[in-house]
Formats: structure tokens, C-alpha cells, sequence
């Protein structure tokens, strides 16, 4: 098991591997005495192209969600992904280690009634071809993701979000979704249907394209961003109560993980964890009331 730890007093994050053969969940904090932005990727398959799209995405939000608010930082990915890296990585870097541990990563940072639907599948594994030559590197699907982003100061946060990566608000009481999943199981749960579980898995809008959900508040408590890995597993009164357990963030966020696992997913894993609470927080958004 690999560890970062990183421990700042108002935020934390963690990510982990399980039995998927490439870590395509990412995370990415940034944080200064009085603002945060966080973001959170889930790279669509299980492929070094997801794992790739799903890290880069998350830094390239975060860095235009810290100075234009999170709706910026989906759009600025969105940018990113029509066009190349010019200091992109080599994708067999990514490559998953063959005698590692699947653990977490964990670390802080210091201080539908739009457009017809479209589904996003995992992309499969290209196969050569008979009596052609097999697909180059360069040939297979561009990396794919859905994504998260959150920002706050002292006039309050903002959460935007498309796929089904998901933001909570963890008060006292329970934890309460901010977000609503951008899935073909949703699509028609909210025309009255009952699809099924598995099209909850097919996602309707990803950082490529689809829709863009925005929500904003003035709460203080704890805003937590997951991937499916762990929402899908933890009902929102568990993800609360792991959550208000734990009184560091990057421990609260390690320790969703670790409930993820226990309750039995084998998906990869993200989780961050920001403090809305710090005294300092709640004096500002008070004095701003």
C-alpha cells in the first residue's frame, strides 16, 4: 500500500485502486487561508487512457475552477479534451504495478430536458483486426471522465458536475446530495419509469460533452466529493456518519475507502474531503451575512 500524507487542517483526499487494473479515479486540491477548489475524476474504463484523461482533467479544472468558479474548471477540461497535451505523458507510465498493493493514496493540500440523450460507455479493448495489423498506440479512443469540481470562500461554496461523480454537504444531521447523477437510470426515473440498475452505470454527460449541473450554498459542515466507487456502495446516512467520525480530513477521506471496501466494491475509489467549518470559515461567512 502506497500513503501520501500531506496533512493541512481543512482538507484531505484520498484515492484508491482496488481490483480495477489502472487507478482511473483522480483528485486535486488547492487551498489558501480563505478559499478552496477541489476536483474529482472518474476515468471511464479500465484502461491507461482513462487514467490519464481522469488526472489530467482533474488538474486542468482545478486550475480554472480556482480562479472562475467550479462551471470554468468542467469547461476548461472540456477544452482540454478536443485537444492534445503538448507535455502529456507517456501512457505505459501508467501501466498498473504488478506486485503493489491496491491501497489508498491519501494527501491534503495547505492552506433531462436539454439535448437528446447521448450514452458514454467504457471503451473496449481493441482487437487486431483479422488479416489487417493491429490498431497503433495512437489509434485507440481518446480517455474519457466525469467530474466534480467545487470551489468556496467566505461568501460561500459552489459545486458543478457532469456524470455521476457526486458532492455532499455533511452537516450534523445527515449527509445531503448536492448533485444529481447524469445516467440513463436517472433519465428516466425522473419520467416516471423503472429502468434497472444497470443503466445506472450508463452515463449521459461526461467532461466530452452532455450536460453541466451547478449548485451553491452557504452551509458550513463538510463537502465531501466521491466517485461511484464509494456512493454506489454507502447510502448517504453512512457516507455522513463515516464522515463525521473522522477529525481530520484526510482520514475521513481514507476512512470512506475503507467503508467502500468493507461494504464490497471492487471499482477504484476517490474521496475529498473539505472543511467548511474552521473557525475562521464560519467567522467570515457570518461577518459576510
Amino acid at each position: 500500500m502506497t500513503v501520501l500524507d500531506h496533512r493541512a487542517p481543512s482538507t484531505g483526499w484520498a484515492t484508491a485502486r482496488n481490483a480495477r487494473r489502472y487507478r482511473a479515479d483522480a483528485a486535486a486540491v488547492r487551498t489558501s487561508p480563505h478559499a478552496f477548489a477541489a476536483a474529482v475524476a472518474d476515468g471511464i474504463g479500465d484502461t491507461p487512457r482513462a487514467a490519464e484523461a481522469a488526472r489530467r482533467f482533474a488538474e486542468v479544472a482545478l486550475d480554472a475552477a480556482w480562479l472562475h468558479g467550479p462551471t470554468a474548471g468542467i469547461m476548461a477540461a472540456r477544452r482540454a479534451a478536443s485537444s492534445p497535451h503538448p507535455d502529456e505523458p507517456a501512457l505505459t507510465a501508467l501501466a498498473p504495478a504488478r506486485h503493489a498493493e491496491p491501497g489508498p493514496h491519501r494527501a491534503t493540500t495547505p492552506g433531462h430536458d436539454g439535448p437528446p440523450l447521448r450514452l458514454h460507455r467504457p471503451a473496449p479493448h481493441l482487437r487486431p483486426v483479422p488479416n489487417r495489423p493491429a490498431a497503433s498506440p495512437d489509434d485507440r479512443p481518446p480517455g474519457n471522465a466525469v467530474l466534480v469540481v467545487a470551489t468556496g470562500d467566505h461568501r460561500g461554496w459552489s459545486v458543478a458536475w457532469a456524470g455521476d461523480a457526486r458532492a455532499y454537504l455533511v452537516t450534523d444531521g445527515d449527509a445531503i446530495p448536492l448533485t444529481t447523477d447524469h445516467t440513463v437510470g436517472r433519465y428516466f426515473r425522473d419520467r416516471g419509469a423503472d429502468p434497472g440498475p444497470r443503466l445506472d452505470h450508463v452515463v449521459t454527460s461526461t467532461v466530452r460533452s452532455g450536460a453541466i449541473g451547478t449548485t451553491h450554498g452557504r452551509s458550513t459542515g463538510r463537502l465531501v466529493l466521491v466517485t461511484d466507487g464509494v456512493h454506489r456502495v454507502l447510502d448517504a446516512a453512512t457516507l455522513g456518519r463515516v464522515t463525521r467520525a473522522v477529525a481530520d480530513p484526510a482520514d475521513a477521506a481514507g476512512a470512506l475507502l475503507d467503508a467502500a471496501r468493507a461494504a464490497g466494491t471492487t471499482d477504484d475509489c476517490a474521496a475529498v474531503v473539505l472543511d467548511l467549518s474552521r473557525p475562521a470559515a464560519r467567522a467570515a461567512l457570518h461577518a459576510a451575512a
